[in-house]
């Protein structure tokens, strides 16, 4: 995926990072309970945690979670004639 960070360079993303799981070796109460609610609302995707994104060049951030959004395609979106 390309990104543009805040100076308009453009990096390749990979998304890497650990799976949510039941790691909870250094992680506070308040993000052991974010991931529990996510699981909770989003059973179905693969959530990812501690994802690196370059937000300068030199400058390196974390995301806690992320959660790929499905692509979207006429038939996800469209009302189905067999339906109306």
């Amino acid at each position: 995926m390309q990104v543009k960070d805040l100076d308009g360079n453009i990096y390749h993303w990979k998304l890497i990072g650990g799976i949510s799981n039941s790691y909870n070796e250094q992680k506070s109460s308040y993000h052991l309970l974010a991931r529990q609610l996510i699981r909770d609302c989003f059973s179905t995707l693969q959530v990812l945690e501690e994802i690196p994104i370059h937000i300068r060049k030199t400058e390196i951030l974390f995301l806690d979670f992320y959660l790929p959004q499905r692509p979207s395609s006429k038939q996800h979106v469209a009302p189905s004639v067999l339906f109306l």
